[in-house]
């Protein structure tokens, strides 16, 4: 108990140390475990005061459980983050100092102190409570910049202008990353609209006839037993995704209803084609559940009725268009 207590007073002599006194108190050299053992003892009771007091003033609970993470996670994880981006950026990149990663650890961690000391008054929620943040804030920034100082062997204007080039090339490696992540997104996001509104009107070329005046494309075949029977009560579907099928129905003229789906495909484009080769009617839709899309005339031959399917991303079940008269 005794050596609990002694830790803690020594501990928080040696931040108010910093504190008031930064140009001597961050002189004292740490190993990396140190510097955490120092940091997560200064900043339990601050943490449990603030947790307290975002209790007290009703803030829920999910409020307190954030305070606690920034204290035991968010404010150590930063210091090790920015110190290794100052470390690689500074040393390795321009050979600034000689000094070792826990030297600029250690800088960071003292900067945290008037952050870890005062950060709990944001539980207030008053005027004068921010102003004391953004001092705190200041107040680290300044600190870092006489710790760098010390721990490092710069001058206190070299270590300022060491920190803003390590922030500004870290911005910019940041800024260039999300630019890629970007620009790789919305190629992928455009070729899914390419591919979903696209529509390949068929044609003579692409469905070709036999001397019958009868379809012969591949796709027909495949869907044979749908074929020749009449257009007046003919239904087409398709559970698979980026597909293209077809089928056959004879017709003695007149009007037909037509209802398309894109199904779990999110999206169906579908072509009437005539034995003469003329296209009576093509439509693609995103409309994932069966949609009416009117009626047209039809005369008396042969049709191929083709559905093309789409990427994926619906509901309703397969793809699917049928015909009514």
């Amino acid at each position: 108990m005794d050596n609990a207590l002694a830790t803690f007073t020594k501990a928080y002599k040696n931040a108010i140390e910093v504190m008031i006194h930064p140009g001597l108190a961050t002189k004292k050299q740490m190993s990396i475990a140190d510097a955490l053992k120092f940091y997560y003892t200064i900043a339990l009771i601050p943490m449990l005061f603030g947790v307290l007091l975002r209790l007290i003033f009703g803030s829920h609970i999910l409020l307190a459980l954030v305070a606690i993470a920034l204290y035991l996670g968010f404010f150590p994880v930063s210091a090790f983050i920015s110190s290794g981006v100052y470390h690689l950026i500074i040393k390795n990149l321009f050979d600034i100092y000689k000094q070792e990663y826990s030297a600029a650890f250690l800088a960071y961690i003292y900067s945290l102190v008037p952050i870890v000391f005062f950060f709990w008054v944001f539980s207030v929620y008053i005027l004068v409570a921010f102003a004391l943040i953004v001092v705190s804030f200041l107040w680290s920034f300044i600190v870092l910049i006489i710790a760098i100082s010390n721990l490092l062997s710069m001058s206190r204007l070299k270590a300022l202008g060491t920190i803003l080039l390590s922030e500004i090339i870290f911005c910019i490696i940041l800024y260039v990353i999300a630019a890629i992540i970007i620009a790789i997104l919305g190629m992928l996001f455009a070729v899914g609209l390419f591919n979903l509104f696209s529509f390949n009107s068929l044609n003579e070329s692409s469905i070709p006839f036999n001397s019958l005046n009868e379809p012969t494309s591949p796709l027909v075949a495949a869907h044979s037993s749908a074929n020749y029977t009449s257009c007046g009560n003919f239904t087409l579907l398709d559970n698979r995704f980026s597909n293209t099928t077809a089928g056959i129905c004879t017709w003695n003229g007149g009007t037909l209803n037509i209802s398309i789906a894109g199904g779990d495909s999110g999206y169906a484009s579908v072509a009437f084609i005539g034995s003469n080769n003329k296209t009576y009617f093509s439509q693609g839709t995103t409309a994932r559940c069966l949609t009416s899309f009117g009626s047209f005339y039809a005369p008396a031959q042969k049709y191929t009725l083709v559905l093309s399917t789409g990427q994926g991303g619906g509901y309703c079940g397969p793809a699917i268009v049928k015909l009514s008269s």
